[in-house]
């Protein structure tokens, strides 16, 4: 009886082992399950499976959707900058849990910057098949283009020590922000075949004129508001006070004589008290007064009235509230009138110190090829064929047709709408962006020709794109999209 309590006590702790084994093999798989689980996650290999939104003939998965969404939010970024915590943005904290005031209901900066990416991915869908039927691809050049932007985002990775998924998303790749690149680029590619199908003359300007009499009207004038203040101290500024400034200003007649009484009611009255607002911060306050070229109001006010009537160029129109309290002082620089300047065509070349390691060898490059240039044919081909295999502008033959006053920077503006200027004329120029080579391709038609086609261009473009976008639709995926690790 013993021997047979024995050898079952020994079957039971076998039992017990075979199951102990068991269960450290179950807790082995749930734990290298759990790795494994992990990896492919971090690696975009769930992401790359999840469809978020889907067209007829494409689908976009979660890692295009991720590279979308955080280049929406770079972009904010590079735009605003440190101002972003201004829009109360923080980001030391997720995007999910702050309220963005740009939004109408007071939704996320994750729903703000989602919002937009859905919105630039369904638009670039509509496109891409759009482009399929009309056979619309991709050409080696274009693909040689995508290449480049892939090995420098490469490179930007390693000299900063940062990766891919760090800028994109986690599990973001390069073959992810690849495809996306290629669907980007049909689509733009799209676009621009369906706007160069667009051709208007002088008879349409003539007749888009008729209809609109004011759209195309630029005036340019000062304006200044002057306010009474609600203390009683002595030399605050009073009704009657506001009375005698627009006795003053209706009496000037020179742009100098505005500033003058501008500084006077700045100086002595608003910063009295304030002695680290200089004399010269008042007068950089006073230029800002300025609106020059500025396009004429869709909704008329009584000054932009009193301006294109019976107003005269260097004088005031001055307004009075009902309270007394504000007053509204306009001194009329120049009339309202189309735009009858002539635009350019221009060609450069844009070098980069990023490209060549300095400011100093970019500045040399664009010194060799101007002077190489300088010593061949001189011709506006030659120039093309240079800018062709040098600049590192999105122009890949430097050419700019009927640019208008304020298009460009301000040193390339300067340039090309400099007195005397002439066809053939070169120079090199530097700006934020880099040097340019600049060459003077020649004159366009008036200015204001060109805002006229701006203008019916973008009203038929917008039309083409209502009809594409109800051709075209699209699904998005809310469940998808909820996936993404953001």
């Amino acid at each position: 009886m013993g021997k047979r309590q024995a050898q079952t006590k020994k079957k039971g702790g076998a039992l017990k082992r075979f199951l102990i084994g068991v269960c450290v093999g179950l807790a082995v798989v749930v734990v290298l399950g759990a790795a494994l689980y992990s990896t492919l996650n971090n690696n975009g290999f769930f992401q790359r499976r999840t469809v978020a939104i889907s067209s007829e003939n494409y689908q976009v998965d979660n890692m295009i959707m991720s590279y979308h969404f955080y280049t929406q939010y770079q972009n904010f970024m590079n735009y605003y900058g440190g101002y972003a915590s201004s829009f109360g943005l923080d980001t030391s904290k997720s995007l999910k849990t702050q309220v963005c005031p740009l939004t109408a209901n007071n939704s996320s900066w994750y729903s703000y910057f989602m919002d937009m990416a859905v919105d630039q991915v369904q638009s670039m869908l509509v496109f891409c098949e759009e482009a399929q039927v009309r056979g619309i691809t991709l050409d080696d050049a274009e693909y040689d283009e995508i290449d480049a932007a892939i090995k420098d985002l490469k490179k930007q990775v390693r000299t900063t020590g940062s990766s891919i998924s760090l800028i994109y998303g986690t599990g973001v790749n390069a073959k992810d922000v690849r495809r996306a690149l290629e669907m980007e680029a049909l689509a733009s590619k799209c676009k621009q075949a369906i706007v160069d199908e667009y051709s208007y003359g002088e008879a349409d300007f003539d007749a888009y004129i008729e209809e609109n009499p004011n759209a195309l009207l630029h005036y340019s004038y000062a304006n200044i508001t002057l306010t009474t203040q609600d203390g009683v101290a002595e030399g605050d500024i009073t009704a009657d006070m506001l009375k005698d400034f627009q006795t003053q200003f209706e009496a000037v007649t020179t742009k100098e004589a505005f500033d003058a009484v501008a500084f006077d009611y700045l100086r002595n009255y608003v910063y009295k008290d304030d002695e680290k607002t200089t004399d010269d911060k008042i007068n950089e306050e006073i230029a800002g007064f300025v609106s020059e070229n500025t396009l004429y109001p869709t909704t008329e006010t009584d000054f932009s009235k009193w301006a294109k009537g019976e107003g005269a160029v260097n004088t005031v129109y001055a307004s009075m509230n009902e309270e007394g309290t504000a007053l509204d002082v306009y001194f009329l620089m120049a009339k309202p009138a189309l735009q009858d300047y002539k635009t350019v065509n221009v060609r450069h070349i844009l070098l980069t110190a990023a490209t060549y390691g300095s400011d100093d060898a970019a500045k040399a490059k664009a010194e060799e090829l101007l002077a190489q240039w300088q010593a061949g044919e001189k011709t506006a081909e030659s120039f093309a064929a240079l800018a062709g295999e040098y600049t590192e502008d999105s122009a890949k033959d430097g050419l700019y047709e009927n640019v208008l006053k304020g298009d460009m920077v301000d040193e390339f503006n300067d340039w090309i709408f400099a007195e005397g200027r002439a066809v053939g004329d070169t120079e090199i120029v530097k700006t934020q962006f880099g040097y340019h080579i600049m060459y003077l391709d020649g004159f366009g038609g008036p200015a204001w020709h060109a805002e006229a086609e701006d203008a019916l261009m973008q009203a038929r473009y917008e039309e083409d794109v209502k009809a594409l976008t109800e051709k075209y639709p699209s699904t998005v995926s809310d469940v998808a999209l909820a996936l993404l690790d953001i």
